[in-house]
């Protein structure tokens, strides 16, 4: 484990619906802001917003000053801007695409499946070795004789 990051958890985000992380700023005069992406242009989560999110959500839940203060803590409070949060917080990258699966049956209607790319797997893997953790080891499938 890396000493910095004396405490490094993965987690993984699943949408259940359509999610749009606009990026707070507009091209146009049109009401949808873009998407906030990563250098390669896929859609990213950037920290700052994922970590406002949580600290506004753990905010919300506290249901007494010790708990909101343990939070204040942990990500610091909203009056002092310049203090610096005990917790940090990586982008959210894409790592799976849902993609449709070709009908070749009525029961195969609406299936998807999940596909990823190498420049996805690879920046996965970065964030992973910054924190001192890796990617499961898949082997490649071996094939039986004929």
């Amino acid at each position: 484990m890396n000493g910095y990051f004396s405490n490094a958890y993965p987690v993984y985000i699943f949408t259940v619906t359509n999610s749009h992380v606009g990026s707070g700023s507009s091209v146009s005069e049109e009401v949808d802001l873009p998407f906030q992406r990563d250098h390669l242009g896929y859609p990213t989560i950037y920290a700052s917003s994922l970590k406002g999110a949580i600290k506004s959500y753990l905010i919300n839940i506290a249901t007494n000053p010790e708990e909101k203060k343990n939070v204040e803590i942990l990500f610091g409070k909203d009056s002092t801007p310049d203090e610096v949060s005990k917790v940090v917080i990586l982008d959210a990258v894409l790592l799976l695409i849902p993609v449709r699966i070709i009908p070749i049956s009525e029961d195969f209607e609406g299936v998807y499946a999940y596909a990823t790319t190498e420049e996805l797997l690879e920046t996965a893997k970065s964030y992973l070795d910054a924190v001192g953790l890796s990617l499961i080891h898949i082997s490649e499938p071996t094939r039986q004789a004929e």
